[in-house]
This record gives structure tokens, sequence and C-alpha cells, in this order.
């Protein structure tokens, strides 16, 4: 019997007080942006994507559990700043509303780099996008008109977010996502820690 596809991708799970400040912070953002253009995530389920793989199959994700475990030993742990309000695309079209990480050493980066060059020779399609490490707050609903569009970036325009603390980013997770009526739930298949020795 064929087993069932997997919708997976590979992440950075957030502490319990990164979680708390993003929860605020989003609380206030949404009293003042409403429901009706967007559509929130809620902030148990926020986290960093860094390699989105789609549907696989058990076999595929123990291959691409091995390629982690031998990126992330080559790689040390890192830490990254959270803060700072954006959005894709930039412009009067917003899509997605996200809070940013910077990492400064740059080693984020290489990591997601190398993650995706190996990922990509599984099999997988290769990531179009340029990485930009964010956290995704607010998915802009569909229907939204073109003015609909325009009122939203430019109270956008108006709101900022400030520092929310640091991101140690000590190991990665590959995790399993469920669609459901309330939205997509996450649950963690395995993680592997970042392990060279800076």
């Amino acid at each position: 019997m064929l087993s069932e596809p997997i919708r997976a991708f590979v992440a950075v799970e957030l502490p319990p007080s990164l979680r708390l400040a993003l929860q605020r912070e989003m609380d206030g953002l949404r009293s003042n942006l409403g429901e009706s253009a967007l559509r929130w995530v809620r902030p148990e389920a926020v986290h960093l994507t860094l390699r989105f793989l789609g549907e696989s199959t058990p076999e595929k994700l123990a291959e691409v559990g091995e390629i982690m475990t031998q990126v992330c030993g080559r790689h040390p742990p890192l830490t990254a700043q959270v803060g700072g309000l954006g959005r894709f695309p930039s412009g009067s079209r917003p899509r997605v509303i996200w809070v940013g990480l910077q990492e400064s050493t740059g080693g984020l980066k290489k990591v997601q780099a190398e993650l995706e060059m190996r990922i990509a020779n599984l099999g997988y399609p290769t990531e179009e996008r340029s990485f930009h490490p964010h956290l995704t707050l607010a998915r802009v609903r569909r229907e939204v008109s073109p003015s609909g569009l325009r009122q939203l970036s430019e109270q956008l325009d108006q709101m900022s977010v400030g520092d929310l603390g640091q991101l140690d980013i000590t190991h990665l997770s590959l995790m399993r996502s469920q669609l459901g009526a309330g939205g997509a739930s996450y649950s963690r298949f395995s993680w592997v820690e970042l392990t060279e020795q800076s």
C-alpha cells in the first residue's frame, strides 16, 4: 500500500518568550488592521521557514533529515534579532505581512543556501525567490479589491514593530503541515542541533 504524501518544511521554531512578544505585537496590529482583509497566523504557529518541501514521501523526508544532519554539523548556533514590520511584495499590493530577522554574521543565509542546494539535488523544485528571513504574521485575503489593498498598504506605512528580542537558533526542525478548516497546524517530525564549534 502506498503511503500518503506528507506536506513538510524545514524551519526554526520559536521559544515561548518570543512567541509571547509576537502575540502582544500581533494583538496591537490586529486591532488596527482588523480581519476583513487579513487572515492572521495563530501565534503558536509562527516559525522561520528555511525550506518549504511541499508534499513528500516518508523516504524523501528521511533523505532530507540526513541532509539536515550533515548541514547542521558544519555550522555553529546563531543569534538573530527579531523586529521590523514588512510586507511582500513591497508597494501598494501586499500579500504577506511579516516581522523581520537580522542575523549579523551571514551564517543563517549560509545554512539556508546549503540546505537549498542540497535539497534541490534530491529533485525538489528550486526556490525562485531569494531568501529573506521573516516571520509571517498575516496573509491578505484573495478577495480584497485593489482599493482595499491600497488602503491596507497606506495603513502599514504608518505602523512599525520595534525590537522584539533575540532568537537563538540552536537547531533546525523538520515540520509537518496539516491543512484544516481553521488553517494549517504544525507538528515536528525531528530536529537537528547546529553543532560546529565556532
